[in-house]
């Protein structure tokens, strides 16, 4: 089978990918370039559907609960009921068993970001739960980069798998 590329596709193009073997489509919904330059209070990226497992607020950090397709805000405070690693940001609000789109890696752009230095590594705040160009440095906290600033409001967010508990 061939495999065809073009330079001129556009967020609404549909791409299809069919197995020639047997003519069946494979899934592929939608094909999607990175927009660097998102709506307020908006992200351009991977995003998956998951439920949240209590009220999330859109723009802030999200952590998977038991390893589950459900959802709190993360927190990296210590001794707080630490939900941590964080997997993305949340897009939407949602109330508790509601749907919640999580980005997961491109771009965020929301108006209740504080002011980023650009170039700089963005952590998940230990008591807000929103992004912060300042790591938590108490004793406990939890550290883990989210992304990188690309503007003073917008981030790539791009989630460590790796996460340190500060001494």
């Amino acid at each position: 089978s061939a495999v065809y590329t073009t330079s001129g596709m556009k967020n609404t193009d549909q791409v299809a990918i069919v197995d020639n073997t047997t003519s069946r489509k494979i899934a592929v919904d939608d094909f999607r370039r990175l927009d660097t330059a998102p709506s307020a209070s908006t992200g351009s990226g991977t995003i998956i559907r998951m439920t949240a497992g209590a009220a999330i607020t859109a723009g802030y950090a999200v952590a998977s609960t038991a390893g589950t397709l459900v959802v709190k805000h993360a927190n990296a405070n210590a001794g707080v009921n630490q939900t941590m690693p964080a997997i993305g940001i949340a897009l939407n609000n949602a109330s508790t068993n509601g749907g919640v789109d999580v980005l997961i890696h491109g771009i965020a752009y929301f108006t209740l970001f504080p002011t980023f230095t650009v170039g700089s590594q963005v952590f998940v705040d230990d008591l807000s739960g929103l992004l912060s160009n300042t790591a938590p440095s108490a004793a406990g906290d939890m550290v883990q980069v989210m992304g990188i600033c690309i503007a003073t409001d917008k981030v790539l967010i791009n989630p460590s798998a790796d996460v340190m508990i500060r001494a």
